[in-house]
């Protein structure tokens, strides 16, 4: 006789409820056997669960595992074409002559910047002057750029950029 599973994500355990019961599974354990929730940690996690239809919760638990691969799969395909898409602005924004100045293209400026050692770093020209520097904010690499003139960020106008953060440092300049 087949059950309805429903299964919801947590940071630490997978959880599945059935029978009217909730059951946790270590994610960082896979050794770990389906223990019942004790009633301080019995709660829904998530907004959609995957409703699965098994004869056993193992079953449920490898329709569900395979459920998340394919997931995984999606995401990875789509985080590539978005990484792809960006790669070819920034080609085509590189090749220009002068680069105009907008909030999009110094985003994709800035961050090509941050990948790179300032010392390997040819500066594009862009349509307002400007000056860019990298700092190791506690281990953390961050570049920022301050134009010549500000330009429209949001509802305010702004000088000073930065990519990557670290709380505590570079407070004078905007994430981007």
């Amino acid at each position: 006789m087949k059950t309805t599973f429903k299964f919801f994500e947590s940071k630490r355990h997978c959880n599945v409820w059935y029978n009217d019961k909730q059951f946790l599974k270590s994610k960082m354990w896979s050794v770990l056997e389906w223990k019942e929730a004790r009633p301080d940690q019995k709660r829904l996690n998530g907004d959609n669960p995957l409703t699965v239809e098994a004869e056993s919760l193992e079953d449920a638990y490898q329709q569900y595992v395979e459920h998340l691969k394919v997931v995984r799969v999606i995401a990875k395909q789509k985080k590539e074409e978005r990484e792809a898409l960006r790669q070819a602005k920034l080609n085509e924004l590189l090749s220009m002559s002068v680069i105009p100045v907008t909030i999009e293209n110094l985003s994709l400026i800035i961050n090509h910047l941050n990948t790179k050692n300032w010392g390997s770093w040819d500066l594009p020209k862009m349509s307002i002057g400007y000056a860019a520097h990298q700092y190791d904010c506690d281990g953390l690499q961050v570049t920022t750029i301050t134009l010549d003139k500000p330009i429209k960020y949001g509802d305010r106008m702004v000088r000073k950029f930065k990519s990557g953060h670290r709380s505590g440092y570079l407070l004078n300049y905007e994430l981007i």
